[in-house]
């Protein structure tokens, strides 16, 4: 089947049933202008943020019926997700409920229909109140990285007031209107510079009445099968006289917006297959896979579309993120959007180009691991795996190109004049030289904060990024023999052959895994998915038959899931000891993960293993984008027979959409290729 030929509508028959407390993976919608979060509700929506405007943090469209509170009822709702809509169903006593959410398409704003319909056999009253709130704040475009601005309402922003106390209005009793002044006009206190936001919610028909706690109420009297409809608007801004305006428009045609959000979304995913398309700078090769395994090249594209940003205040240019919905919401970190670039630097070449050339407008570009690219500021820490995952993204982005000529005389702006795309890979590729150990051969990558932070005992002297610079020095030296400079292509060679006989006297023969080596020459063993992985992708066929074999009985007996991985096996000695954060420790995997290990097997001629799990993984695709975490089936039950995502709530913090589960495409592309 051809990926343009998936219903994708599919999606809608994966049900997720869960009540309100319950820890689990929310999903999110977006319309490229901000996105939002549903919830185990039948109408209430979380985290709504369209930058500069963010009710992150905010909760809001809680139902009561007849006097039950939805929330603290316990009921169930089942909740099933599409790119263009979420639908939301439930029961109490007689009375079914089910919901459409949809997000405008252009507009700061989202859409809902709601209906109730009376099973019982006889009439019956219909007592109903809207719960709504919309506090949000305004900030500008500065602090925007991973965390976004946030209205405070977490214990730890007990000492704040962002956000909690807006100007609230009755807009001619059709809906609430809250708005937060401009603090720094105001003279009011401020966490932090303010700027004007607001958020109107508006109903249709006009609630009945206004309730002495806010709520919006109606009272209808139902005869036995009879429906009740009603539609909602909210929407976002900082011009309360606009906001309102645009929401009284919307909520009077919810039926063709829904309509509309369905159209448009259809068509970009069809653009994603079309050379010439008007939506992206670039295509992706419409894969015809079989049938059962294309649920996994379709999540992994669709992980690529829901971190699409085309924000007003950037003009409309495109510019991806990397996590959705509730953080990052116009941030990137390097490692994550790098190991999308195999798939991003085919569908859209002139993103790629933008988001890395902020990272050689750095005064370091080792210094930061993520950005904000509505300022193209850099934050964080250094990340000593974005020296490998940098210049696999600059080299993919060649790759793309039909490794153009053009494309390596083409200049980044930095700090001290531009810089040739050729140099900056050059230096990429040779980065690790100033960290080798002149006793191992092996370069020092520094303690766990710069790598897997999850894992406290993979540090210093790691085979993963040693190996990954055996494969970068690689594919330097291809290009310097494309370029006829035959003799420094050889000296890289014999660099590379040199640095692999060293990570190879790391590995635990019989065992399948490898050890980290200390800066006092001592070693530990490291029994990671990650590590192993790298390995494979970037140096496989210079181990021997016997460690290939070892490396996959290591995988199946300790790594390996029916759907899944676990990235640290059970029997590593930090196993637990380090948290039950899933996308790195014992619990589950990355998105990125299965992904590598797959790409590592196929390198290593094992496509009868990795067709195998890919069956499985197709499953776990059925929910949607990938996430940035996935639970290891036997801890937390599958949904839908995958592995089931993480929750976004800490200690875990692991989001419903990771942009790196795009490697999955190029995991089937390669596959597609070994099976024909």
């Amino acid at each position: 089947m051809r990926l343009s030929h998936y219903p994708v509508e599919n999606y809608l028959s994966t049900p997720l049933v869960h009540r309100f407390a319950d820890e689990w993976s929310r999903p999110g919608l977006t319309n490229f202008l901000g996105s939002v979060q549903c919830d185990a509700d039948p109408t209430a929506i979380r985290h709504p943020v369209f930058p500069p405007v963010s009710g992150a943090e905010e909760w809001t469209g809680f139902l009561t019926v007849n006097g039950v509170f939805l929330p603290s009822s316990g009921v169930e709702v089942d909740v099933r997700w599409s790119p263009w809509q979420v639908r939301r169903g439930a029961r109490v006593g007689d009375w079914e409920m089910g919901s459409v959410l949809a997000m405008v398409p252009g507009e700061c704003a989202l859409v809902q229909r709601v209906r109730f319909t009376n099973t019982a056999s006889v009439p019956k009253p219909l007592d109903i109140a809207f719960r709504m709130s919309g506090r949000c704040v305004n900030r500008g475009i500065k602090d925007w990285f991973w965390a976004v601005p946030t209205v405070s309402t977490q214990v730890a922003d007990l000492h704040h007031s962002s956000g909690l106390n807006p100007k609230v209005e009755i807009n001619d009793g059709r809906g609430k209107l809250f708005t937060y002044p401009d603090q720094a006009k105001s003279g009011a206190a401020s966490d932090g510079p303010h700027h004007n936001a607001c958020c109107y919610q508006v109903l249709n028909p006009t609630p009945e009445r206004w309730l002495r706690n806010g709520d919006a109420g109606y009272i209808f009297a139902c005869d036995a099968g009879e429906s009740v409809v009603l539609d909602l608007a909210l929407v976002m801004g900082s011009d309360p006289q606009i906001t309102v305006a645009l929401g009284d428009s919307l909520v009077t045609g919810v039926e063709d917006l829904i309509a509309k959000a369905e159209a448009d979304w259809r068509q970009t995913w069809n653009d994603v297959f079309i050379p010439g398309n008007p939506t992206f700078s670039g295509h992706l090769e419409n894969l015809d896979l079989p049938e059962d395994l294309v649920p996994v090249a379709v999540s992994a594209v669709m992980g690529l579309l829901a971190h699409r940003r085309t924000l007003g205040v950037l003009e409309g240019v495109a510019y991806y993120n990397i996590l959705t919905p509730r953080r990052c919401e116009t941030g990137f970190y390097n490692w994550d959007f790098c190991l999308a670039s195999p798939t991003l630097a085919r569908l859209d070449p002139d993103a790629v180009w933008r988001q890395l050339a902020m990272v050689w407008q750095q005064d370091d570009w080792r210094k930061y691991n993520q950005y904000n690219f509505m300022t193209g500021e850099g934050a964080g820490w250094p990340y000593r795996a974005d020296t490998f995952n940098l210049f696999f993204a600059h080299w993919n982005l060649w790759e793309a190109s039909g490794r153009s000529p053009d494309l390596l005389a083409r200049t980044f702006d930095t700090q001290d004049g531009r810089r040739t795309f050729l140099s900056c890979l050059e230096e990429l590729a040779i980065d690790y030289r100033k960290d080798v150990d002149g006793a191992s051969g092996l370069a020092d990558f520094g303690g766990k904060e710069g790598l897997l932070e999850c894992v406290t005992t993979y540090e210093h002297q790691v085979a993963s990024l040693n190996a990954g610079a055996v494969w970068c020095l690689e594919r330097l030296a291809e290009l310097r023999d494309s370029n006829g400079h035959t003799s420094d292509a050889a000296a890289l060679r014999a660099e590379a052959t040199h640095l692999a006989a060293a990570v190879k006297e790391l590995y635990v023969e019989g065992h399948g895994f490898f050890q980290c080596r200390q800066p006092d020459g001592s070693r530990r063993d490291v029994r990671m998915a990650y590590d192993v992985a790298m390995v494979l992708y970037a140096m496989g066929e210079r181990l021997s038959l016997e460690q290939q074999q070892e490396i996959v009985d290591f995988f199946q007996r300790e790594l390996q899931t029916p759907g899944w991985l676990r990235q640290l096996s059970p029997q590593d000695g930090d196993a637990a000891v380090s948290g039950t954060r899933a996308d790195h420790q014992f619990c589950g995997a990355y998105a990125a993960w299965p992904a590598l290990f797959s790409l590592g097997l196929l390198k290593i001629g094992r496509s009868d293993i990795v067709g195998d799990w890919l069956n499985g993984i197709a499953r776990t695709a059925m929910q949607g984008p990938f996430g940035q975490g996935h639970w290891d089936e036997s801890m937390v039950p599958p949904t839908a027979g995958g592995a089931t995502k993480v929750t976004d709530e800490l200690p875990h913090g692991t989001h419903w959409s990771d942009i790196s589960g795009a490697l999955f495409y190029e995991v089937m592309r390669q596959y597609r290729d070994v099976a024909r």
